[in-house]
Formats: C-alpha cells, sequence, structure tokens
C-alpha cells in the first residue's frame, strides 16, 4: 500500500539527528523523497545513507539566505518542487542563558537561526506552493512559546515568534491552497538517554502518560500533519506532550530551579549560564561570574567551571544533564524541541526540540 506521502518532495531542517532525523526518516517510510538539510555534514550525510536513494543531504545554515537558496536549488535539480517543508532546525544549549548573561551577539544567533530560519526557509519554498496551489509548512515549536524556561530568554523569544509566524502564514497562505501548522514537543528522549537513567525516571514522573517522547512519536505527527489526511487544519499548534503542558507546573521540569541561583545563605546570585555545547571531560568555556564573591571560590573540578557556596555549578551539572557528560558537541548544537529540557545533539540537527 502506498504510504500517505507517496510521489512528495520535502525539507526537513536540522534533520542530522533527534527530532529532524525522525521525521525525516518517517517521511521516506510513507513515500516521500527527502532533502536532509543539516548544518553538520557528517550527521546530515549518515541520516541520508540510512534512507538511501530517496534522500539528499545538503550542509545548510539556515540562518543564512544564501545557503538556503542553494540548497532548495539542490532540491530542485534532485527531485522537483518541494511539497512539505519542515522547519525543524534551531540552537538550544547556546541558547541556555540567564538573562542576566545575554548579550547582543547571543541574542541575534539565537533568533536568527531558531525564528529568522524558519522564515528564510519558508518564503523560499512557498511560491513552489502557491504556483501549485498544494503545500504544507511545519514548524517546530516549544513549550517555551507560551510558558518560560528558566534561563532561556532568546531561545522562549524566538519561539514565541515561531507560534506568531505559524499563524501569521497561515492566514495569508490559505487561499493559495498552502497549510502552515506548529508542533510542540514535550520532554523527548535524548539520543544519549540510557535505560533506567535518572533523568528518565524524573521524566517519567512528570509526565501524565508516565513516560518521554520519543523522536519517532514527534514524526508520526508530522506525518499526519503533512498527508491529505489534515487536509482541513491549518494555523493550529499540535502538542505531543503525553499531557505535561497541561497540568500545574511541576519543580521536575525546571531545566534550572530557582534554587540553583541561590548561595548557602538563600541570597539570590547568578553565576555562568554559558554553555557551548561541550560537555564536562572537554572544552567548557564559562564565562566571568557575574558575582566576583565566587570567583575565588571552590570549583567543581571540571574545566572552566565554577560553584557558588551551595556546590552549584551550572556549566558543567547544565550539560550533564542534556547528556554530554563526557561527550563533546559543536557550540551551534541545535534542536527543536522545544519544550521542556531541551535536547542536545549535533550543530544544526533539532534533537528535541525538545521539552516542555
Amino acid at each position: 500500500m502506498p504510504g500517505r506521502l507517496e510521489g512528495k518532495v520535502a525539507i526537513v531542517t536540522g534533520a542530522g539527528g533527534g527530532i529532524g532525523r525522525a521525521v525525516a526518516l518517517r517521511f521516506a517510510e510513507e513515500g516521500a523523497r527527502v532533502v536532509v538539510a543539516e548544518i553538520d555534514a557528517a550527521a546530515g550525510a549518515a541520516v541520508a545513507a540510512e534512507i538511501g536513494d530517496a534522500a539528499l543531504a545538503v550542509p545548510c545554515d539556515v540562518a543564512d539566505a544564501a545557503q538556503v537558496d542553494a540548497m532548495v536549488r539542490a532540491c530542485h535539480e534532485r527531485f522537483g518542487p518541494v511539497d512539505v517543508l519542515v522547519n525543524n532546525a534551531a540552537l538550544v544549549l547556546p541558547a541556555v542563558r540567564h538573562f542576566l548573561e545575554v548579550d547582543e551577539a547571543l541574542w541575534d544567533r539565537v533568533l536568527d537561526v531558531n525564528l529568522k530560519g524558519a522564515f528564510l526557509c519558508g518564503r523560499r519554498v512557498v511560491d513552489d506552493m502557491v504556483e501549485r496551489g498544494a503545500g504544507v509548512i511545519i514548524n517546530m515549536s516549544s513549550g517555551g512559546a507560551t510558558r518560560a524556561h528558566r534561563a532561556m530568554p532568546t531561545y522562549d523569544a524566538a519561539k514565541g515568534g515561531i507560534e506568531g509566524l505559524t499563524r501569521a502564514m497561515a492566514l495569508d497562505l490559505a487561499p493559495y491552497g498552502v497549510r502552515v501548522v506548529a508542533i510542540v514537543p514535550g520532554l523527548i528522549r535524548l539520543d544519549s538517554d540510557e535505560d533506567g537513567s535518572p533523568r528518565l525516571a524524573a521524566v517519567a514522573a512528570t509526565v501524565p502518560l508516565g513516560r518521554p517522547g520519543t523522536g519517532a512519536d514527534v514524526a508520526a505527527t508530522a506525518a499526519f500533519l503533512a498527508s491529505d489526511d489534515a487536509a482541513y487544519i491549518t494555523a493550529s499548534t499540535v502538542s505531543v506532550d503525553g499531557g505535561l503542558l497541561y497540568q500545574q507546573r511541576s519543580p521536575q521540569i525546571e531545566s534550572y530551579p530557582h534554587e540553583q541561583f541561590k548561595d548557602a545563605t538563600g541570597k539570590v546570585v547568578v553565576e555562568t549560564f554559558q554553555i557551548t555545547g561541550k560537555g564536562h571531560g572537554t572544552e567548557v568555556a564559562a564565562s566571568k561570574p557575574i558575582n566576583p564573591a565566587n570567583a575565588a571560590g571552590p570549583k567543581c573540578g571540571k574545566p572552566g567551571s565554577y560553584i557558588v557556596e551551595a556546590g552549584i555549578c551550572s556549566t558543567y551539572h547544565a550539560a550533564k544533564f542534556f547528556g554530554l557528560d563526557g561527550k563533546a558537541a559543536p557550540a551551534d548544537t541545535t534542536s527543536t524541541s522545544d519544550g521542556g529540557p531541551p535536547n542536545a545533539g549535533p550543530s544544526g540537527t533539532t534533537t528535541a526540540n525538545g521539552g516542555e
């Protein structure tokens, strides 16, 4: 039996790992020919190799209009005009920075990739869709679009923009037969998670359905939304989160609990929350602590990390929480999770975008 996307041509950005990879694989299973657009060329090539002849890997930084144009031209040359676009690429770990440490350069980079990238890709492919009177654009959003993650102001601002852009595009493009929708992934299992890990146990205790989500959960929803089965759905935001976002907020789903900002006396202290995407055991770049009193304090023994009296080492422990303990990842780690604790993944990929 033909798949739901038989004969379709799809572009999935940030498809080198996590959710993006899962979406690319599912689309191929459903009969689509897939462009794996990924800033990490090796990761993109590996996913395309998994799929086979129905896939084309194209290195692409979605924040660069020239690279987006080249990626779409490569799609045209290999497969033809685009039927489905999944805007999944996003920076996650580099966006983990307390508001007091956010500078203009970080703000610009996160907004360029996480918001402008969706605009550039959408604007580049939509002429194909309008000309044929059909097409689907799926934007990966996050729980941070409507709620707040602690120490992720740039990420949440970009994802709020994604949902606004989704609605605006949907209204403008509906007369041309083009549908635009958004997906909000919940707490999605990371590629690095091991069965029985404390993180997975904490997630299971927080999610009403009692387990973390998987890339396949999100991919199945994307395949439905991209298909004619969803022909009457546009401008909508679909949560794939096991019920997480529809309950009272729980301390377990705080990426950075408020206690992490306090010293032994209970005073709120902002240490460094810069994460380059490189975890413990590799190079961890830590900015100068805002509180000079902590600069000479004890260290946790991990490169580039300070701790406050209460024993908090945000750079190291955040990297460990995200599954990077002892593993290196490029600085431009992207993820599309969008929701709760983000996923860490290769640069340009959307590993989970994943969280509440």
